[in-house]
Formats: C-alpha cells, sequence, structure tokens
C-alpha cells in the first residue's frame, strides 16, 4: 500500500525555534530523524516553495524573487506554466489524493482570476497575497473554486480546519493522501513604517497564545551584536551594533514568532492525533521543514534582512521527519536542500522522479543513516529584486564559500572550527583551492537535473590538473550588441566540443563544434538570453570548464 505524506512548511522559521512546539519535538523528532544540514537553497519564501514542488534550483525553476519578470512570482509561476508539473500532478498521477492548503507564491492571485488553483490539487486553500489586508486575521483566501474571508477567525486555524477535513475524507475513502499544511507563521505582519524607518512587523499569535513569551529574551549566538565585522561585505560592515531600544525591538519580534506558532504546534498535534486514532499514523510520512530562516540580530543584522544574507541564521532550516522505516531519535549530517524534498517524497510514493528534478531523495539516508556516496556541496543563490544576481554560496559539509557579485568580495568560513561565522578566511585560502571552490561553484550554477548530482560531488574532489588540451575562455568578442558572441578556444589536439552559456535566468544556448589544433572560435546566438553575466561551459572528451563572462548588452 503507498503511504500517505504530510508536508508541514512553515515560513521564515529557524533552526531554533522549536521552544514553543512540544508537539513536533515529542511526536516528529523524537519519533524520527533530524536533519542538521538542511540548506535554503534560495532563502526567499517565493523561490524556496517553488524548489519544494518542483525539486528545482531557482536558476531552473526562474522563480528568483518576488519582483521579476513579468511581476510578482506568482505571476512569473503562471506565466512559465510552473504549476503544471509539480508535486500536485505528479502525485496525483500515482493515484493520491492532494492538498495544498497555505502560502504559495507572492502576488497570488492573478487580478482575472481571484479563484485560480494550480492543476493537480484535489483540495487548494491559499491566502491572497494580492488584494488583502492581513496576514493573520482579515485574510481573504481562495478555497476549492470559492473566494472567502476569515474576518476575524485565526489563519492558521482556518487552514488547520481544511486539512483536518481533508485527511479525514481521505482514510473514510481509503486512499493515500499527499497534503502541504503551509502556515503563516512565523512569518512577520505587513511592515509598518517609525521614524521614517520601514520596519518589520510583528508576527500575530492567535489570541489564546498572545503574550506567553513576554519579557523572554530572544537566543544570543555568538554572531549576536558581531563585535567585529571588518572581514565582512561593506553593507554590514555599515550597519551600527544593536543599541538597548533595537534589542528590545528584536526580542519582542522574536517572542511574538514564538507565540505564532504555537498554533502551528497545536494543529500539527490534531492532525497527528487524527492519524492515530483511524489506526494511520503509522503508514504516513511527516515532513516539518521551512522555507527560510530569519535574522535575529546576528552579524549586526535587523530581522528586515532576513534573507539577504548567506550566512547560517538565514540559509540553514529545520528538516524532521517521520514515517514508515524511519528510526526514533536519529540525525543526519548528509548536505540536504529543498530540491530534495520532491523526489523524496516521489520515491517514497512509488512514483517516477522526473527528469527536470535537480535535487537527490533522502529516502534513504532517512531510513539507514549517512551514506559514503553522497553529495559534498550544496548551491545557494540570490537575486536582487531587479534580476541581478547577488551572491552564489558553495556550502559544503565544513564550509560556506561565498562569491558577491557587486561589489566583487568573497566570504569563506571553516564551520568546524567556526560554527557561527564569524572569521572570513577567504585570504588564507592558496590559490589551487580558491579556484578548485570558484570552479565547483559555476558548475553548480550552470546545472541542470541529473547534471546538478554530478556537479555536487566535484566539491570535495581534488583540483583537476590542467589538461593537456587546455581551453581557456575569454570574454566574448565583439561584444554582443547584436546578440552574438564568439569564445575562443584552443587545443594542442584536434578533438569535439560542445560549448553552452547559460544565463541568469538559467536558459542555455548549446553549440557542437569539432576543434583542430590550434587556436580557433565558436559563435553563439544570444538573442534569447536575458543581458547580465552568463557562464559559459565547455566539454570535451576528458574534462570540462565553467568561467564567468560578462557581457555588457
Amino acid at each position: 500500500a503507498q503511504p500517505n505524506v504530510l508536508v508541514v512548511y512553515t515560513d521564515d522559521q529557524r533552526t531554533d525555534d522549536l521552544v514553543a512546539m512540544p508537539q513536533v519535538a515529542t511526536r516528529i523528532v523524537a519519533e524520527g530523524v533530524s536533519f542538521e544540514r538542511f540548506v535554503a537553497t534560495t532563502p526567499m519564501c517565493g523561490p524556496s516553495r517553488a524548489s519544494l514542488l518542483r525539486g528545482q534550483y531557482a536558476h531552473n525553476h526562474g522563480i528568483i524573487g518576488h519582483r521579476n519578470w513579468p511581476g510578482d512570482s506568482y505571476e512569473r509561476w503562471v506565466a512559465t506554466g510552473l504549476g503544471q508539473q509539480t508535486l500536485g500532478t505528479w502525485m496525483q498521477t500515482a493515484g493520491y489524493r492532494t492538498a495544498y492548503i497555505g502560502k504559495h507564491q507572492v502576488g497570488y492571485p492573478l487580478p482575472d482570476a481571484r479563484d485560480a488553483f494550480d492543476p493537480g490539487w484535489d483540495a487548494w486553500l491559499v491566502p491572497y497575497d494580492r488584494y488583502t489586508r492581513g496576514i493573520y486575521t482579515d485574510v481573504r483566501y481562495a478555497v476549492d473554486g470559492e473566494v472567502r474571508d476569515t474576518g476575524e477567525a485565526y489563519l492558521t486555524d482556518v487552514e488547520g480546519e481544511r486539512l483536518a477535513a481533508f485527511v479525514g475524507e481521505a482514510l473514510d475513502d481509503g486512499v493515500p493522501f499527499f497534503a502541504v499544511f503551509a502556515p503563516p507563521a512565523p512569518h512577520a505582519s505587513k511592515s509598518v513604517i517609525v521614524d521614517g524607518r520601514q520596519l518589520v512587523g510583528h508576527p500575530i499569535p492567535a489570541p489564546r497564545h498572545l503574550g506567553a513569551f513576554a519579557g523572554v529574551p530572544g537566543p544570543r549566538h555568538p554572531s549576536y551584536d558581531e563585535d567585529d565585522v571588518s572581514d565582512k561585505p561593506a553593507f554590514v560592515r555599515a550597519t551600527p551594533r544593536i543599541w538597548d531600544a533595537e534589542q528590545a525591538r528584536i526580542d519582542s519580534v522574536w517572542q511574538r514568532r514564538t507565540e505564532s506558532l504555537m498554533a502551528v504546534d497545536e494543529w500539527v498535534g490534531t492532525i497527528l492525533d487524527l492519524l492515530e486514532s483511524r489506526g494511520a499514523l503509522d503508514d504516513t510520512y511527516v515532513v516539518f521543514a521551512s522555507d527560510n530562516g530569519f535574522l535575529l540580530g546576528e552579524h549586526r543584522m535587523p530581522p528586515e534582512r532576513k534573507t539577504i544574507i548567506p550566512y547560517r541564521e538565514s540559509t540553514r532550516l529545520p528538516l524532521y521527519v517521520r514515517g514508515p522505516g524511519i528510526p526514533a531519535g536519529g540525525a543526519r549530517t548528509s548536505l540536504a536542500a529543498t530540491i530534495d524534498l520532491a523526489p523524496t517524497i516521489l520515491e517514497w510514493a512509488g512514483a517516477p522522479i522526473p527528469a527536470l528534478v535537480d535535487g537527490r531523495s533522502l529516502a534513504r539516508v532517512a531510513a539507514e543513516g549517512d551514506p559514503d556516496d553522497w553529495r559534498s556541496g550544496l548551491l545557494v543563490e540570490r537575486w536582487s529584486d531587479t534580476s541581478e544576481i547577488t551572491y552564489r554560496s558553495l556550502v559544503g559539509d565544513t564550509f560556506a564559500f561565498t562569491r558577491w557579485e557587486a561589489p566583487d568580495f568573497t566570504e569563506h568560513y571553516d564551520h568546524a572550527a567556526d560554527p557561527f561565522e564569524l572569521v572570513n578566511r577567504a585570504d588564507e585560502l592558496p590559490d589551487a583551492d580558491r579556484e578548485h571552490l570558484q570552479a565547483a561553484l559555476l558548475g553548480l550554477w550552470a546545472c541542470a537535473g541529473a547534471g546538478c548530482r554530478s556537479a555536487d560531488r566535484a566539491v570535495a574532489a581534488e583540483p583537476p590538473p590542467a589538461p593537456t588540451a587546455g581551453l581557456p575562455i575569454g570574454r566574448p568578442f565583439p561584444n554582443p550588441t547584436t546578440g552574438r558572441a564568439r569564445i575562443p578556444v584552443s587545443s594542442e589536439v584536434a578533438l569535439g566540443l560542445t560549448v553552452e552559456v547559460v544565463d541568469a535566468l538559467g536558459r542555455r544556448v548549446t553549440a557542437p563544434a569539432r576543434l583542430a589544433p590550434g587556436a580557433g572560435a565558436v559563435d553563439l546566438d544570444l538573442r534569447m538570453l536575458a543581458p547580465g553575466v552568463y557562464y559559459a561551459r565547455i566539454g570535451w572528451d576528458g574534462g570540462q570548464q565553467v568561467r564567468a563572462v560578462r557581457v555588457a548588452r
């Protein structure tokens, strides 16, 4: 029989946010396994949810932010047809009854489709991001083809009630179910202006939980109000120390965040009770995760900087899994990411994993332990709202290597010696190690599908020796204002080449070529690509190179 699958996907939850969630702690964490190195590949709400549903890096699914062509992320989701192939459609095809309940993409719904829902979902309850007044109460939402308003009802409770009804109906009918429960907590409410500053609004707890953590200070990790930021990027260096009033504000945000999670915890317990009472709990996989982390004063960063930087408070997320064949109370240190959830769920369901998926299934890791043949690196990528790449970060088992695009800056942290990323050791890297990390980073940034599951192993490999058929990649010449670029290549021997250029949206132009001994060039038509920084990948028998090339167009 196919197992049931329930995914609880909170919003902006950190790894240290379980203090008010006893149901999650005792019935999922203690009864399952914890993934201690679970990473958001793009730590933002929309991109991370797209990665959950499609198993892809943002450079492949194209939801690179909240404000990018052709507008909000939901507009792009619809315009590019991403919703036509998701976990919903794949699991429905596999025989599951499916439900998506909670936050989807920024900008939902489109102006002319206010009750819209994606194919593949038998039950659909998604709150409006557009045309709504609140986040926790007074929220308009689409539910199974109707438009409703919560009024004074608490949104987490409205969503929890729909989830309980869906699960009960599926159990009554004897069909396996797959459900995503994505409540708003602990995301901030609408931002506010105070003394000319735009500040994150406080999350709103359910009235029954308001004040439960009043007066309790937030976490104080060694990175909190970091003393010396001289080795950090310029905008971090320019951030002032945390003064008393700001510390009180950060503590207040933490208190309300924690209280808002208490309702989520109650509904997790309610659903687990329902499954247990119906004899279905042992046949159900339960996944608890979040879309991105949050900054609460670490590295001097206020809550408004919640996902702009690639530090661990932003990129490391909770991931706890319980279910058939998964031992109780275990911990996994294998690198895992948001792109892995889709293939994991499909493997549990006995469904095929589509070729477009970039991630790896965690099913074997969860059940059997950390394997020896696992990936050695993951990519974290972040764009600005103008679709300019902000940074690319390579996360390994014991380090993080980050390349900032503008201004050009590098960070390297040794997590074994410096888990809170206080000392940037980029300047201490030997040239060979730096070049190897840069090549591995760009290899992941240009990857797609099965190629990502090859590129993520290259991080631990020794830096490759220079090939006998060296292929230097220079700037395209002439400057391709007409949409054409020339990639110069050279080789001491005749060989076949494949040249591929990738833009920031993951679109590709590929050209095969045959190279005679000596110098040569390959021409490519780049008119379909966006202007900006391109990545040229040249493959030949026995090797590959990836280089960044800046193109003004």
